[in-house]
């Protein structure tokens, strides 16, 4: 990984680099248990030298309220994200602390709210149970992806029974509003807005456009 974020870089040059995380696995063997989409595969040793490796090189870990501020612009930054709202990004917050760096956390609020699973590691785990292959799933995906979030978990409750997206593991589940409340304390994290349902808004009427983005700042406010 570090290798190719290396050669991404380049020279070097004076930048703003955003970098986007989701799941935080503890090892391979806990990303290898098929729980939920590894997406990245990002284990807690290569996230820890993630960081070790842009202190090194000079770089600054800048937060929203940094930003909103002003940077020098002769700098080099990173901004750090996370999607979605995992409970396993908690994993992060002692490494965040050790070397003092900011991030940000995008937050779909109903999941957290009604503790849902993301429908994707749905997918994931339930195709690799049946042995489907890849390709299937990445069929699959694609298709879910011209969808609302709704008429998806209505066909994976269809297709994989009324559990299906309930969460099977602290791994796989969303955070829960108490454990955002407390993250809210926290001097190192911010909170994003990452719509309600994890919508994939092209998908959506402007209303339903609205009415994702407005409630999940709401429900963010509120915590």
């Amino acid at each position: 990984m570090l290798a190719d974020l290396s050669l991404a870089m380049g020279q070097e040059s004076p930048a703003l680099v955003s970098f986007l995380f989701h799941g935080l696995f503890q090892d391979e063997r806990e990303r290898n248990r098929d729980l939920l989409d590894p997406q990245q595969g990002i284990t807690m040793k290569m996230f820890r030298r993630f960081v070790e490796y842009f202190l090194e090189k000079g770089y600054l870990f800048v937060s929203p309220e940094d930003l909103l501020g002003g940077i020098a612009t002769s700098g080099k930054y990173i901004l750090l994200t996370f999607d979605d709202g995992y409970c396993n990004n908690l994993r992060s917050i002692p490494v965040l602390e050790e070397f003092g760096v900011p991030a940000v956390f995008f937050l779909s609020t109903d999941h957290i709210q009604h503790q849902k699973s993301f429908w994707w590691d749905v997918v994931f785990r339930e195709f690799r149970k049946r042995g489907r292959s890849e390709r299937d799933r990445l069929r699959a995906i694609a298709r879910y992806k011209k969808m609302r979030s709704p008429d998806i978990e209505l066909e994976l409750r269809k297709d994989f029974g009324q559990d299906a997206l309930k969460p099977v593991s602290d791994l796989d589940r969303p955070l829960q509003v108490a454990e955002v409340k407390e993250l809210a304390k926290h001097r190192l994290v911010w909170f994003g807005n990452h719509t309600k349902d994890h919508a994939i808004l092209t998908n959506y009427s402007r209303v339903e456009i609205d009415e994702q983005i407005q409630g999940a700042q709401k429900a963010i406010e509120e915590w």
